[in-house]
């Protein structure tokens, strides 16, 4: 009789350990809110053969441009990745908001808290039938010394460009930088 109820208990058990194992991990593994930005950068830049490029860099008002022959434009890419916002501790920090017509879509993201202290103040993803057009990314970091704003606009297809600003403590002046890069080639 024992060793009857042994089996059944052993059994009972086998069967629901099997079960919970067989269930849905889902709840266990992190599931993106919003849109994978890093996941569309690893996936844009799998071709890392290098581009014919115009760089412009404009600081304070001082502007050079140069044409590039070879550049990695890949690499540049790669970096946005610092601005995804698909993280565990920022899945109930950001609001969307999708407006669709009839040859596009966009997607806003904004912190849900404007007075959080979040370095992503703006994702907003452009798609023209499925694809990704337009990615538009501002972000704010500040320290004991300064105070920085980027606003960054890629376009997949064309180039990006991106302008910061930055304001040092104990100063009142903003310095500007811009740069753009523009594909020279076809993709």
């Amino acid at each position: 009789m024992l060793r009857k109820s042994i089996y059944w208990v052993l059994s009972g058990l086998f069967l629901l350990t099997s079960c919970m194992s067989n269930g849905d991990t889902s709840t266990n593994s992190f599931q993106p809110p919003y849109f994978d930005l890093a996941g569309f950068i690893k996936q844009s830049t799998l071709d890392t053969s290098m581009t014919r490029v115009n760089k412009t860099i404009e600081i304070d008002g001082q502007e050079e441009s140069k044409v590039l022959e070879d550049y990695a434009l890949w690499k540049d890419i790669r970096s946005f990745d610092a601005y995804d916002i698909n993280r565990p501790a920022l899945s109930d920090k950001y609001t969307a908001d999708t407006i669709h017509s009839s040859t596009m879509t966009t997607t806003t993201y904004q912190p849900v808290d404007t007075a959080a202290d979040l370095n992503v103040l703006l994702l907003r993803i452009t798609k023209s039938q499925d694809t990704v057009s337009s990615i538009q990314i501002k972000t704010s970091t500040k320290s004991f010394l300064e105070h920085i704003v980027l606003d960054i606009d890629w376009r997949p297809e064309i180039g990006y460009s991106i302008h910061r600003s930055s304001k040092r403590i104990f100063s009142s002046q903003i310095h500007h930088q811009n740069i753009e890069v523009s594909r020279m080639d076809s993709h």
